[in-house]
């Protein structure tokens, strides 16, 4: 009898350790890792990928104050954004000391450096369709060519709609510093719609510094099936402001902060 209450004693207490290790192995949680394009041209996990690449997830532009593509990433390592002037100036950007002439800036892959100085107005890049943002620290000329000389930075806007929604923001601040933001997604079979549209308007701190910005921009995006797709990107962007001029012998009438 003495054997046998034993048995049932350790029966009994490996039943018990196997319930814990159930209800440990429930609790574990595992995180996926991201898929990155950016430092092979081709879809990669973030560890395996060969470039040193920093990632602005989706969670993050969604819950940011930062207004455009410029001030998200201006906290990325190596890379420092830097804006001539007041609210609506020229944004420029250095990854590891290379101007903005030798960093290659994409949407969806498609290069958006100019032509003539091969650098790129960041201020004009705004937030409203940004998915994630991928950027590429180092040289980066064997895939992209010579403008990658510093690194390169990838926006990838909204594709796929798993469900309809509509966003409305709006910021207001000193100097009649106002931001409007409105974002629509939809979708229709396999046709995915994300469209945004975004309104700033500022007094300026000193006299003639007023601003207006515009800008709307969106993607269609079509899934014929796992292997097909087709998407579309569209925007427009436009700003009007004044140039108040040098702060050093200014005119006694102008309006200033320092």
């Amino acid at each position: 009898n003495a054997f046998s209450e034993e048995n049932v004693i350790k029966e009994e207490k490996k039943e018990v350790s196997t319930v814990e290790k159930t209800n440990e192995e429930e609790n574990d949680i595992f995180q996926l890792d991201e898929i990155v394009v950016t430092g092979t041209r081709v879809e990669k996990l973030l560890r395996e990928s060969p470039g040193n690449i920093n990632l602005v997830s989706k969670e993050e532009v969604e819950l940011t104050s930062s207004r455009n593509v410029g001030e998200i990433i201006s906290s990325v390592t190596s890379v420092d954004v830097g804006k001539r002037g007041t609210l609506g100036r020229e944004q420029s950007i250095l990854i590891r000391g290379v101007s903005s002439e030798g960093t290659l800036i994409l949407l969806d892959g498609v290069p958006l450096n100019g032509s003539l100085f091969g650098g790129i107005d960041f201020s004009s890049l705004n937030l409203d369709n940004v998915e994630r943002i991928e950027v590429l620290r180092g040289p980066a000329s064997s895939l992209y060519g010579a403008n990658a000389i510093g690194g390169a930075i990838n926006v990838i806007t909204k594709s796929k709609v798993s469900k309809p929604e509509i966003n409305f923001s709006g910021n207001y601040g000193t100097f009649n510093t106002q931001d409007y933001k409105l974002s629509f997604e939809s979708k229709f079979d396999k046709l995915s719609l994300n469209f945004g549209g975004s309104y700033k308007h500022s007094d300026g701190e000193r006299e003639n510094s007023k601003y207006d910005s515009y800008n709307i921009n969106g993607t269609l995006y079509c899934n014929f099936s796992e292997l097909n797709s087709l998407k579309v990107n569209f925007g427009g962007f436009r700003s009007d402001g004044g140039s108040p001029g040098k702060i050093i012998l200014p005119k006694l009438d102008d309006k200033q902060r320092q």
